[in-house]
C-alpha cells in the first residue's frame, strides 16, 4: 500500500503517530488521519534523514525505516 497526499484512514494516522516518535519536532502532527501538507512535509523530512528517495510517498522502504527509527526511539527512552 502506497500512502500519499490525498490518502486517509486509520493507516495514515498511525504513520503520523510514528513520524511524531520517529521526527519528533514541533510542531507534532495532529493525528487526523489525513495525509496532507503537514504529514507530507514530516514524510519528506524523515525519508533526507533516513537516506531514502524523499519523494513523500510512505511505501515498503519508508515503512520499513519508520518502524525501525521507532523501536530505536523507544529503546533510547526506556521505552
Amino acid at each position: 500500500m502506497l500512502l500519499k497526499i490525498g490518502s486517509s484512514g486509520q493507516t495514515v494516522r498511525d504513520i503520523q503517530e510514528m513520524l511524531n516518535v520517529a521526527v519528533p519536532f514541533p510542531p507534532l502532527l495532529v493525528l487526523d488521519g489525513i495525509f496532507g501538507p503537514k504529514t507530507n512535509q514530516r514524510v519528506v523530512s524523515f525519508q533526507n534523514q533516513s537516506g531514502l528517495m524523499a519523494d513523500g510517498i510512505v511505501g515498503p522502504m519508508t515503512s520499513k525505516a519508520l518502524v525501525g527509527a521507532v523501536v530505536k526511539a523507544l529503546k533510547s527512552n526506556g521505552g
